[in-house]
């Protein structure tokens, strides 16, 4: 394989519908199972490392963006780059929605960023800004590879698989930070090359509890993750024929487990939505045995967590009164006083950093007036936090298999929480979730390109019968 083939596998046409992996009309190759390419094999290991390895850890003083997962995803942004210049790769081969998510982030963000080079600034408020930028960077680049290079159901399982696997290690080691009180994420983060950003407290308390943050940097963050991984590791655990049963349910006990231990309420709505919205989509069997599953798993968590049922009743039944959301709301008169100061287009993405620990922002809504004001809280709002999860199920109608059904009923359950926990916590300023949302706003853009193939295949007499569900080609033994 020349150098061209090698830099661009993966971004070229392959199969083209998700119910199929086949080249031709009559299904998949029973003979040989074919490599994954190279652009799949980067998104597996970016989705791995991201849930992994703590992105606290970054490469040297140089920026907190270069933590490990950050770095390939400036890599895959250069890759990308890289084939388009050369010639190499046409995106306009490859149109889908993820496109206009990152356009209006990109235009929303460079906008503000004038504004941040034109008024009198810090050098923090500076250095946050670029940082800003240079994270954009990496999601795009995980984005708009996973959208142009996902070409059938076989890639959607390898990239979940890694994705599902790297969350049932961060439950893990949450886990044993909550039970055991055990902090292995200690140990993850001996990296050489790499120094730690940030003092995080792997293992905290709240309402005499542990409440952990796994391999995340907050538990907030942890909880959320989880409830974002989730829809997608039922998926895999339902229709991955090509790994056992005990392989595809450890994974997704584990992201279940990671929910109650991060003691965190953004936790529970996110599970509540992105889970809610993949039961409502199942077939009727498939949503009563999960109906059936929900009270016992969280009775077993419960019982094994003395305390734990209190302390969620307590956070619930206090609604405003409890501490943190009284501080949210103690924040308006603040973010009240810095958007009149620049209203329309905000002071830079990112460039908030209050000096004042007490004056940081639980609230992603909160930092974009600020920092993108009002015309970029809006334009993100409806084209980053929404958008994704509406095409997921749009596209979702478009399919004609049970998997791709499903397929996008999970990944339009995962985006649609990332728009309801934004209220709760500072979603984007998270190096973990904001990650993990761009890569699934790209699996969407490619979901949405191959529904559309997909549908015109089952339209069209001359593409044959669709294929059977999930037809990964099986191992050669």
């Amino acid at each position: 394989m020349g150098t061209g083939q090698q830099l661009t596998a993966g971004l070229t046409p392959g199969t083209t519908t998700l119910a199929s992996s086949r080249p031709g009309r009559h299904g998949p190759d029973p003979v040989v199972a074919r490599p994954l390419p190279q652009a799949v094999v980067l998104l597996q290991v970016y989705s791995f490392v991201l849930l992994v390895i703590p992105s606290d850890v970054t490469l040297g003083k140089i920026s907190g963006a270069l933590f490990p997962a950050g770095i390939i995803g400036m890599l895959a942004f250069g890759w990308w780059m890289a084939a388009i210049l050369f010639g190499l790769h046409d995106p306009r081969n490859y149109p889908n929605p993820a496109r206009l998510s990152f356009f209006v982030l990109w235009a929303c963000s460079l906008i503000s960023y004038a504004f941040l080079a034109i008024t009198v600034s810090l050098p923090v408020e500076v250095r946050a800004g670029d940082r800003w930028l240079i994270q954009l960077c990496a999601w795009t680049g995980v984005a708009m590879v996973a959208a142009e290079s996902l070409n059938s159901m076989r890639d959607f399982h390898a990239v979940i698989r890694a994705l599902v696997w790297g969350g049932a290690v961060c439950g893990f080691v949450a886990s044993l930070q909550f039970w055991v009180n055990l902090d292995l994420a200690v140990y993850l983060r001996w990296i050489p090359g790499f120094s730690l950003n940030a003092e995080n407290l792997g293992i905290d308390s709240r309402a005499s509890l542990n409440r952990v943050a796994g391999t995340a940097i907050h538990p907030i963050e942890l909880g959320v993750v989880a409830a974002t991984v989730l829809p997608l590791a039922i998926f895999n655990g339902l229709y991955d024929k090509d790994r056992s049963p005990a392989r595809r349910s450890i994974p997704v006990v584990l992201i279940i487990a990671a929910i109650p231990v991060s003691v965190s309420r953004s936790a529970i709505l996110a599970a509540v939505v992105s889970l809610g919205l993949l039961l409502a989509s199942l077939k009727a069997r498939q949503r009563t045995f999960g109906l059936l599953a929900i009270p016992v798993a969280v009775a077993a968590f419960f019982l094994t967590a003395p305390g734990l049922i209190g302390t969620f009743r307590d956070f619930f039944g206090q609604g405003t009164n409890e501490p943190s959301a009284a501080a949210r709301q103690k924040d308006i008169p603040l973010v009240e006083k810095l958007v009149r100061e620049h209203p329309w287009f905000g002071r830079g993405g990112g460039s908030y950093a209050p000096v004042n620990p007490l004056d940081n922002l639980d609230n992603q809504y909160y930092r974009m007036l600020i920092e993108l004001g009002i015309v970029g809280t809006v334009l993100i709002t409806a084209a980053y936090l929404i958008a994704p999860a509406v095409i997921a199920f749009v596209a979702r109608k478009r399919c004609t298999s049970e998997s791709s059904r499903t397929l996008g009923a999970a990944l339009g359950g995962s985006a649609a929480a990332s728009a309801l926990v934004a209220f709760t916590f500072d979603s984007l300023g998270f190096p973990m979730y904001a990650g993990l949302i761009a890569l699934i706003i790209g699996m969407i853009g490619a979901y949405w390109r191959l529904a559309r193939a997909e549908e015109r295949s089952a339209h069209d007499p001359a593409a044959g019968a669709p294929a059977p569900l999930c037809p990964i080609p099986p191992r050669t033994r």
